[in-house]
């Protein structure tokens, strides 16, 4: 009987032995987690970007885009709104598009500086319901549609220029050129 007792008790302590470590395993992750959500006093410095600009400006500008009976467009502004301020994400030039427009701004000596590519707004891709019932997408050539740009003007532009691809020459055609005062 004595030794179903001891052997009784060396199963206890080996459980009890589990059960401890297993409890202080759990403890341990409990008191990590609850210092690393723990909310800290101390305040962290706010991160700034350097702003090469003194004064950097957004100019919102509002263009209607017209097809005239030879194929040749015509844009025009409509409107325009410039602000002091920074646009969110990245502003960087850009390779030109293949299709649509590219928005470029110019310097004094009429060079890029930058490059924005919009979708041509005359020609637009939608879906559409087949006479099968199935979806498809297809290409409207418009006549004339209105679109909108937004630019993070860089201190040196004197002049924000619209192009396109020619449609008989792989070179971008200006149809536009406007300067930034005259906007």
């Amino acid at each position: 009987m004595l030794s179903t007792f001891n052997s009784n008790m060396k199963n206890t302590n080996i459980l009890e032995y589990k059960l401890n470590r297993a409890l202080f395993f759990f403890s341990m992750v409990f008191f990590t987690i609850l210092c690393s959500c723990g909310a800290s006093t101390e305040k962290k410095p706010e991160v700034t970007m350097e702003t090469p600009d003194a004064n950097p400006k957004i100019v919102f500008v509002n263009y209607k885009a017209e097809r005239n009976g030879d194929e040749m467009i015509r844009v025009s502004v409509i409107n325009k709104i410039m602000k002091e301020g920074r646009l969110k994400g990245d502003t960087s030039a850009e390779n030109g598009a293949e299709t649509g427009f590219n928005i470029v701004q110019l310097d004094a000596n009429e060079q890029t500086i930058s490059i924005m590519n919009i979708e041509n707004p005359l020609s637009r891709v939608v879906e559409v319901v087949g006479d099968n019932g199935e979806l498809g997408m297809k290409k409207i050539e418009l006549d004339e549609a209105e679109f909108s740009i937004r630019l993070q003007l860089h201190s040196n532009t004197e002049y924000i220029n619209v192009q396109m691809k020619g449609a008989s020459s792989n070179k971008m055609v200006s149809l536009l050129t406007t300067k930034i005062n005259e906007l």
